[in-house]
């Protein structure tokens, strides 16, 4: 399975339309599955806690497997703990999230894979983890297939990440909520937020609500005399300029995220920008202004203040902690055990003396009295 670079820019195309219209993941893992050679694929979101199934889906799985999954099965998926601890943005094949032979021994797998024509091959990444709630891109292979496959799967699937979780951190940005909320959990994120699509020169071919007004307010983004996205303050507006430029040089259209802090009002800006295929996006196209072979931008901007943020989450970004890592090394600093942690959430001992030991080669630190020290340091 080799893919063309026509091919590659329409599956990241269609990432970022579905970031703006849902419906679009339909079409986006119909058009992997079949680019793919035939993997069954899935996007599945899950909360480890409460043990609620968020949704999914999907793509060349049987429907009444797909309701045998929701009703019974959900609950006794085998990766499920595995790809629980792994980390967000790292591919892993599905044999190494639960091995062949721990797998052999399920129900699951005798009950639910193996009569689908034994799809145990593939692998996935987490996209996405917020407290105990992941999103996952996975794809599932039939034992004959793995030899062909599995391989050039799981290649596309490392080079499709960093597009799925830029079109993921969009999709919080263009809602202004969380992304648990798309399955009506959780409260509203304290942003303001616009979205635009501009061309390779930065004419703007279309703004969201939000983005019209921040262009009307003028304080941060507006519309220059002949049509195009610039930011008001010039020092951004080069880092901007720089940033494009640097999506247009890729030749994967690599997306980038930068953030512009402004020390006098405290707010911090932070700007996506992903390369899409303008026929491709959900809204009508600017008629015959470009051709639809011109190079388009999505770009988003999300601005809060920086006294939102938490000192807690400052150490989480500090040291790239996962939502799950922090969440231990909190419990850590208040003196709990590991196995008082694992009780308190209801989740494996092993889970989360994985996650502290994660956390702890992270931070630097050798023992729980450092974890709490470096905590309590930041709580005052």
């Amino acid at each position: 399975m080799a893919i063309g670079m026509r091919e590659f820019s329409e599956l990241t195309s269609l990432i970022y339309g579905a970031a703006i219209d849902e419906t679009k993941w339909d079409i986006f893992l119909d058009r992997l599955s079949q680019t793919s050679g035939g993997v069954s694929t899935a996007i599945s979101g899950c909360d480890y806690e409460t043990n609620t199934n968020l949704g999914a889906r999907v793509s060349g799985f049987d429907p009444d497997f797909m309701r045998d999954y929701h009703d019974y099965y959900y609950a006794r998926n085998a990766w499920a703990e595995g790809l629980m601890a792994s980390k967000v943005g790292v591919p892993e094949l599905a044999k190494s999230i639960c091995s062949h032979e721990e797998l052999h021994k399920t129900e699951w797998y005798n009950d639910w894979i193996k009569p689908q024509e034994d799809i145990f091959g593939g692998g996935g990444v987490v996209l996405f983890r917020e407290n105990s709630r992941i999103f996952s891109l996975s794809g599932n292979i039939r034992r004959r297939d793995i030899d062909r496959l599995e391989e050039p799967w799981m290649d596309l699937v490392s080079l499709l990440t960093p597009h799925l979780r830029q079109a993921f951190d969009m999709m919080r940005t263009i809602t202004g909520r969380a992304l648990q909320q798309q399955a009506h959990v959780g409260a509203t994120d304290p942003v303001t937020s616009g979205c635009f699509a501009v061309t390779g020169d930065r004419q703007i071919v279309h703004a969201d609500r939000n983005g019209e007004m921040a262009l009307e307010n003028g304080g941060l983004l507006r519309r220059d005399m002949i049509g195009r996205l610039v930011f008001a303050q010039w020092p951004y507006e080069r880092i901007f300029q720089r940033k494009l430029s640097e999506v247009a040089a890729s030749d994967l259209h690599h997306p980038v995220s930068f953030e512009l802090t402004d020390t006098e009002s405290e707010e911090v800006h932070t700007c996506r920008i992903a390369h899409v295929m303008p026929d491709l996006l959900p809204y009508p196209g600017p008629g015959l202004l470009f051709s639809a072979e011109e190079p388009v931008y999505l770009v988003t901007v999300s601005s809060c203040r920086a006294s939102d943020r938490s000192p807690l989450d400052a150490l989480c970004k500090r040291y790239s902690l996962t939502a799950h890592e922090m969440k231990t090394v909190v419990r850590l600093a208040d003196g709990l055990s590991p196995r008082e942690i694992a009780d308190e959430r209801s989740v494996s001992i092993h889970t989360v003396r994985n996650q502290k030991k994660s956390a702890m080669t992270k931070m630097g630190v050798r023992s729980q009295i450092e974890v709490g020290r470096l905590v309590e340091a930041l709580r005052r």
